[in-house]
């Protein structure tokens, strides 16, 4: 996240000040990334959070109170005095007379009250007698679940009357205590069942999932998202319709992580709806029951008597809620100073299951940082649904510690081990139109996954060609993993954000040294630079270069791999945006984001580049920039649907009959590589304003389950079942 390369020589007495005042620099920037990351993403709530508690005056000392429309149906059949203690003091006697009311001459108005006052009774009733209160806020869910969707009701049903979204939330509410009913007594059963003890009988109503890969008895709990309060993201997103969001759970037992064992949790977004079979009261009584589980990615909307229903989601709290849980604040200084542990965690990780037919967005951080510092620019992008609908987002996790190439090294890699995992045999897959987004070093890393190497990277470090080295096969081969590459071609675009494409000026040979002693590089790089020296003594163009680099010996200006990485041209057909962060009041080109200046950050020849008043740690989340990723995604979508339907007209033409003459002289073909499949119809679009999910993060090829030398897969096969699909990291605990 932090680029601390070096600079200038200076005399022993001027260098202690210099050094001083540098390692002052090192602190003050790498505190605000220390502190962020430490403090609680949740909070639980003293109470939790219920709109109906005002409405009925639930915590007043006289209340509870009915609404004025239930008030004025009792007055207008002579109930309203008759039972005017009850109300507030045992509003179950009130239930009855009301029933058989609804029952002769059922109105929406009689619904109502009816799903209110069982509300009120269950809510009276909940901490003295559980099973009672399971019975009325059952009770109340079905007749909020008449009011919502019979069809005698359609030409008097109003969605503009405030009664209206009052019944959603009676809906809501009800069905929330009925699972805290179910949770508080552990009754939700590991077979994907939820039981409730009520009055007169013993109900067990199955819990079905929708949307997501796993069967009901893969979840193990869950928490009320209304029990918690969001601390740790800047913004909370949700949408609003029925059904109760949730932070579903699976437990995947006990793991070895690189700060101990523990016990790994997976928790993600989700929504509980109670669908009841029919639409009246007193049928949907007698009938089956279940609860669906849905995941709020794929199901914005469900289908209820022929009508589409908004569900209510919340994907923020979910989020935070697995942060926390996660412990974050220990990856990057895993990364950073544990190089040998950090490898153990190297990996793409995902928020959620791979999704065939969505394009990967891989964000890759920077120096002294984790993934974790993307969690707010990830929840504002999957707020939006035309980008969660086409975009998968993934993230890198890698030791920070080490030299930016070797991390590219591994990334290239274990995105070769993605393609030939999940790779389509369609040239035009989701899959190969990926985009990646890279802060500060992590820019430099992304940038490596679409340039050429040839001899230059070698040559700019190496006097030696490379087919004279003298060293063993398997040295040749990391070295030649390293140092000779090709553009990776399902990457199709790229996002540098605060990057030093030529290095950081905050460095000097102190820090490099300080850091050298700091950063613990795994055992194996000094033997194998040692021997590789040994037998090759006029290797390096530079000797100092014999001592193995740090991630901050990389990032130097004088860094010759730098250099030519910043010369290398990208393929014509993968555009380059690039992000600039300044904080001064001074002109552009001696501005800097108190990390990188501006004159290193700043590229000319890009597709696109903006300059953002925020400094190098704020970047990557700030509004502005967080904006112009939205723009940048919807324009590689739109240029693939473009590239999309070029391709199908020209298939279509080649599939229309042709005269001999006319067909050997026609060429119509298409080398474009992006869009969807042809014969892939695109995914639904989801209604606006609906937000996405945040699931936990998840690598899909971690190194240490997927080693580097995996074999060449078959891209035809069928996908992997879900467990094999959806690990956990090993590490995160607190």
């Amino acid at each position: 996240m932090t680029a601390l390369p070096p600079g200038d020589r200076v005399t022993a007495a001027a260098g202690y000040r210099r050094s001083g005042f540098t390692l002052l620099l090192l602190v003050a920037v790498c505190l605000p990334m220390t502190g962020c990351t430490a403090s609680r993403n949740v909070e639980l709530r003293a109470q939790p959070f219920n709109p109906l508690v005002d409405r009925f005056r639930l915590t007043d000392r006289r209340g509870p109170k009915a609404s004025d429309r239930t008030m004025q149906l009792l007055r207008q059949h002579s109930l309203a005095d008759k039972f005017a203690d009850d109300i507030s003091g045992q509003p179950d006697r009130l239930i009855g007379p009301v029933v058989r009311l609804h029952n002769s001459n059922p109105t929406p108005e009689s619904c109502f009250a009816l799903a209110e006052l069982h509300y009120i009774a269950g809510m009276k009733e909940r901490t003295a007698q559980a099973n009672a209160a399971a019975s009325h806020f059952l009770a109340s869910a079905r007749y909020s679940w008449e009011y919502l969707f019979d069809t005698h009701y359609d030409q008097v049903r109003n969605p503009y009357d405030p009664q209206f979204r009052g019944v959603c939330d009676l809906y809501n509410g009800s069905l929330e205590n009925c699972l805290r009913l179910a949770r508080n007594r552990q009754l939700f059963t590991a077979g994907g069942r939820i039981r409730f003890d009520e009055l007169a009988s013993r109900t067990q109503l199955p819990v079905v999932p929708r949307g997501f890969r796993w069967t009901a008895e893969d979840f193990d709990s869950f928490e009320l998202v209304s029990d918690y309060d969001v601390k740790g993201l800047k913004n909370k997103y949700r949408s609003f319709g029925l059904g109760v969001p949730i932070i579903a759970i699976r437990e995947e037992g006990a793991v070895t992580t690189a700060s101990g064992s523990g016990s790994q949790t997976m928790s993600f977004p989700a929504t509980i709806m109670l669908r009841f079979d029919g639409t009246r009261a007193d049928e949907v009584s007698r009938r089956p029951a279940r609860f669906e589980l849905l995941n709020p990615r794929e199901s914005t909307e469900i289908q209820v008597a022929g009508l589409a229903v908004p569900v209510q989601s919340d994907i923020s709290t979910p989020l935070a809620y697995y942060l926390d849980e996660m412990a974050p604040q220990k990856l990057h200084n895993i990364g950073l100073f544990q190089v040998e542990a950090a490898e153990k965690l190297t990996g793409i990780y995902m928020m959620e299951p791979y999704q065939p037919g969505k394009i990967p967005v891989l964000m890759v951080h920077g120096l002294w940082s984790s993934p974790m510092t993307w969690m707010d620019t990830f929840n504002e992008l999957q707020s939006q649904p035309d980008l969660r609908e086409r975009y998968q987002f993934w993230f890198y996790m890698y030791p920070s510690g080490k030299p930016f190439w070797d991390s590219a090294a591994d990334l290239r890699e274990d995105l070769a081990a993605i393609n030939r995992r999940y790779g389509d045999a369609a040239p035009n897959s989701p899959l190969s139109n990926m985009v990646l987004v890279g802060h500060s070093m992590g820019g430099l890393i992304a940038r490596a996954q679409v340039v050429a190497s040839g001899d230059a990277w070698w040559n700019s470090v190496s006097r030696v060609p490379f087919a004279s080295l003298k060293a063993n096969e398997d040295t040749r081969g990391q070295i030649r993993r390293v140092y000779f590459f090709e553009p990776n071609r399902d990457v199709h675009r790229i996002v540098t954000i605060g990057t030093p494409h030529q290095g950081s000026s905050l460095s000097n040979r102190f820090t490099q040294q300080l850091l050298r002693r700091l950063i613990r590089l795994p055992v194996t790089t000094y033997e194998t630079a040692r021997d590789v020296i040994t037998l090759n003594p006029n290797l390096l163009r530079n000797p100092e270069n014999a001592t193995p680099r740090t991630s901050v010996d990389s990032l130097s200006p004088d860094s010759p791999i730098l250099k030519v990485l910043y010369e290398s041209r990208l393929p014509e057909n993968v555009p380059h945006h690039n992000i600039v962060g300044v904080i001064r009041d001074v002109p552009r080109e001696e501005n800097t984001d108190g990390v990188v200046p501006y004159a290193s950050a700043h590229l000319e020849n890009v597709a696109s580049e903006i300059v953002v008043q925020a400094n190098h740690t704020e970047v990557h989340r700030h509004p502005e920039t967080v904006a112009e990723l939205k723009r940048i995604l919807r324009l590689h979508l739109e240029e693939i649907d473009a590239s999309r339907s070029s391709g199908l007209i020209q298939q279509l033409s080649r599939d229309l009959p042709r005269g001999p003459a006319e067909s050997s002289h026609l060429n119509l073909g298409s080398n474009h590589r992006s869009g969807t499949a042809p014969g892939v119809p695109p995914a639904p679009r989801a209604p606006a304003g609906v937000p996405a999910p945040a699931g936990p993060l998840t690598p899909a090829v971690p190194s240490g389950t997927v080693p580097r030398s995996l074999p060449a897969g078959d891209p035809g096969r069928p996908a992997p079942p879900p467990d094999e699909l959806f690990r956990l990291p090993r590490v995160l605990v607190p």
